[in-house]
């Protein structure tokens, strides 16, 4: 080992009698490689989370002409969806939607805490169709889709009533509950707890700044949800202020 140490020295110190260096080589770094984000944008991340919970039903609530569906075939979801919209000409156009789906089915009735008939405030932009009434804040933001249409009475009935038969057979074991009904939310998660033990996953839509009369606050529904035992995985924007300020988060949560 000497003689090879020595002999190292020597032929460096030559090369560098004529400027030259030994340099070891060194093996070239893999190049770089980004994978995808499944967080990166609400329908990548729900897409994961129903993976990752083996999610065999995802329950619609609120599903107005069909986006949240279309959200999750365009992600990958190829298993079931069941929703649920009351207002008329919103469920005309979804029910045309989903057609030439044969694991979607829909169904024209509100979900919520008991059985009954209640009217529904229909907008000018159906998506803020609700129970309650538009806030100051909420008419202050959206003046012509927020304005008064017409009003519908729609029949309500409890999730845990409805869902093995809304689904038909099997009944669904792990189900994905998203709920995005204009500031009635609670109301459905609590007409849900008879079928709590089936359900992995909840996505709600959070108001920062109610924009319905009596709606919850964030902080409530936040509470509501966590006794429940899920925590949120995910959070993204659904509005904002002119002065960029988030209005309402869509809140994805997995059973912890």
């Amino acid at each position: 080992m000497g003689l090879r140490h020595a002999a190292k020295r020597a032929i460096q110190s030559l090369l560098g009698a004529f400027g030259l260096e030994v340099r070891r080589r060194r093996p070239p770094k893999p190049a770089a490689t980004r994978r995808p984000d499944p967080h990166a944008t609400l329908g990548a991340h729900v897409a994961a989370v129903l993976g990752r919970e083996r999610v065999d039903c995802v329950v619609d609530v609120g599903a107005h002409e069909g986006g949240f569906g279309r959200l999750l075939r365009s992600n990958g979801w190829t298993g079931r969806i069941v929703s649920f919209e009351p207002v008329s000409a919103s469920f005309d156009r979804l029910a045309a939607a989903t057609a030439d789906d044969p694991l979607w089915s829909v169904h024209r009735i509100a979900l919520g805490r008991a059985s009954g008939r209640r009217r529904i405030n229909v907008t000018e932009g159906t998506v803020f169709s609700s129970f309650l009434e538009p806030s100051a804040a909420g008419s202050e933001l959206w003046p012509e889709w927020t304005a008064h249409a017409s009003d519908e009475e729609v029949e309500i009935r409890r999730l845990d009533e409805v869902l093995d038969d809304a689904d038909g057979d099997p009944p669904p074991e792990r189900i994905f509950l998203k709920i995005d009904t204009q500031g009635f939310d609670l109301e459905v998660f609590a007409g849900a707890t008879g079928a709590l033990d089936r359900i992995v996953g909840l996505q709600s839509e959070l108001s920062l700044r109610p924009i319905y009369e009596g709606m919850p606050t964030y902080l409530e529904a936040l509470r509501e949800f966590g006794a429940a035992g899920f925590a949120i995985t995910g959070l993204y924007p659904v509005t904002r202020d002119p002065e960029w300020r988030v209005i309402e988060y869509d809140a994805v949560m997995i059973r912890g």
